[in-house]
């Protein structure tokens, strides 16, 4: 499968990416309107995680996740990953986080990952 993330980097507090809209996940996820499943908004928000902190992480716990505007597939669109909090664990780290495009939070995450 072709990469779902793109053009990743930091812009100040917030962590830019893009969605390849090429990828293959949008079209078995409701053909006749093809939207971005949930759990590859937390596979992003992992991935994303990864870059920021230079570590392979693994999600073992969601405690709130909360979908709030669906990611359609646009090559033109960007969105942001902002950390409200993190917090280190003893193998792994706390993230309270929102997926954005400029000012609308699409995703609200709380949850733990494991340093692998």
């Amino acid at each position: 499968m072709n990469s779902i993330i793109k053009n990743i980097k930091h812009n100040g507090e917030l962590i830019d990416f893009s969605i390849n809209a090429n990828n293959e996940v949008f079209i078995g996820h409701f053909p006749q309107y093809p939207i971005l499943p949930g759990v590859f908004e937390m596979f992003i928000i992992e991935k994303v995680i990864e870059y920021k902190f230079s570590i392979k992480l693994n999600l073992i716990n969601v405690e709130i996740v909360k979908f709030l505007s669906p990611i359609l597939p646009n090559e033109n669109d960007v969105f942001s990953l902002f950390i409200k909090n993190h917090k280190t664990l003893e193998n792994g780290i706390k993230i309270d986080c929102q997926i954005m495009k400029e000012d609308k939070i699409i995703c609200s995450f709380l949850g733990n990952f494991q340093k692998l």
